[in-house]
């Protein structure tokens, strides 16, 4: 079956792993033979491996080794590249690397660094592959730039720099040889999950990976990681919805602010689904549906022990300390409280937990945390209503695990099911559920 790039040869720079083997492995798939570079090629850093992975595919493949940011090795490299397979159609200017640092702080080798490998060494293969495309009278060149390129990112002035010269170094190479049959683009992706990222301090990949569940041009729904607050308070910490704003606005380049309204909440330590309005007509119909009781949240809980039932419904009167942050659970009505119910099932047993499904009839403060101890079942982590240690992350073992509504412009039915987080005993105890 012929693909869309059937007979045509590809060059990746730094595709070893990442992005860049990502796109070759996408590349032949649609039937072009691949060269791809990096500053080594062998079996411990990846480079033979993703070899073997490309020819599996039916197609030539090569991996050579080379420094992207030296002028006289990259020419001669694409010569023998040209040899070697006859032509070169595609150019993905892919190497790239991070040093990252506050502009006050930053050595000029970091600087140097990163503009070398990130954009010298772009302009290095396309001053050596013009010519060749040139007398083919046709090619591609494509930059691999970033949202950073375009918006910029406190801590990053020499990676952000560098993209930005990708971006304008593809519209000018454009307008130079775009008349010659070759065209020029750049491509700005926002933060991507590779080896090269996942070097990073975790608060910088919290605040750029995010995992959106659903959106339209309505609503989002994303998934929320314990430690994160939806909203800012007085902690002054950076808010879920700010993040979400900022992936917006990188995704769909817009320059001015970013709607986003927050129509419901998690408790800080608790993990799992959010859902935000992006127009204000959508965030006041999904406020009243909160309100009325017209969108279903369902809950996983894993708990010390096991309840004696294994389904039940649960009644108390809920008193909130605002003092303490702390809710009290009683079995008959007392001044100030609320009556709160909920039902739960046991999903699986394990040695010393349990994993319950949890659907709350009533919004109470703590409802969940507080009702749940006070049958003796307190949430795995959740100190403050009676477990016996924490979690090592700070979390409460409380996921938001499903939400239904119907849609409250289109009227379509939405269920989104959130991940479950990186624990081994989420994992066992809901690998029991069938």
């Amino acid at each position: 079956m012929m693909g869309l790039l059937t007979g045509k040869v590809a060059l990746i720079t730094g595709a070893a792993r990442g992005i860049g083997k990502a796109i070759a492995l996408k590349f032949a798939e649609e039937g072009a033979d691949i060269a791809f570079t990096d500053l080594v090629i062998d079996e411990e850093h990846g480079g033979l491996e993703t070899e073997r992975e490309i020819q599996a595919k039916g197609v030539k493949a090569k991996g050579y080794a080379g420094n992207a940011a030296n002028f006289e090795e990259t020419g001669a490299l694409v010569n023998k590249i040209n040899e070697d397979f006859g032509h070169i159609d595609i150019l993905v200017n892919n190497a790239g690397i991070t040093k990252d640092g506050l502009m006050l702080k930053m050595t000029e080798q970091q600087w140097d660094a990163v503009i070398n490998v990130n954009l010298k060494s772009a302009f290095n293969f396309i001053h050596a592959i013009t010519p060749i495309m040139m007398h083919q009278k046709g090619g591609s060149i494509i930059n691999m730039a970033s949202v950073v390129g375009i918006h910029g990112n406190a801590g990053q002035c020499n990676y952000a720099a560098s993209k930005a010269g990708l971006i304008a170094l593809a519209k000018s190479i454009g307008q130079e040889i775009g008349r010659r049959g070759i065209r020029a683009n750049a491509i700005a992706p926002g933060f991507i999950d590779t080896a090269m990222t996942q070097a990073l301090p975790d608060d910088i990949r919290k605040e750029h990976v995010m995992r959106v569940l659903y959106e339209d041009n309505h609503i989002i729904i994303v998934y929320k990681e314990s430690g994160e607050i939806v909203q800012g308070d007085k902690t002054g910490d950076r808010p879920l919805s700010e993040t979400v704003k900022e992936w917006i606005k990188a995704k769909y380049n817009k320059p001015g602010n970013v709607f986003l309204g927050v129509v419901h909440r998690l408790d800080r330590p608790v993990s799992g689904l959010v859902v935000f309005g992006k127009t204000s007509k959508a965030t006041s119909r999904l406020s009243k549906m909160f309100r009325d009781g017209n969108i279903h949240k369902t809950y996983w809980a894993i708990v010390q022990g096991c309840p004696k039932a294994s389904s039940a419904e649960l009644t108390d009167w809920i008193v909130r300390n605002e003092r303490i942050n702390k809710s009290f659970a009683y079995n008959h009505e007392v001044e100030g409280a609320k009556k709160a119910i909920l039902d739960y099932k046991v999903l699986s047993r394990g040695e010393n937990y349990s994993l319950l499904e949890v659907n709350l009839k009533t919004g109470r403060h703590h409802q969940i945390r507080c009702q749940l101890s006070t049958i003796g079942c307190p949430i795995r982590g959740d100190l403050k209503y009676g477990a016996r240690r924490s979690n090592p992350d700070g979390s409460i073992s409380l996921l938001s695990h499903k939400i239904e509504f119907e849609h409250p412009v289109s009227h379509k039915a939405i269920s989104v099911v959130s991940p479950l987080p990186d624990d081994k005993l989420w994992k066992a105890l809901a690998g029991d559920v069938e």
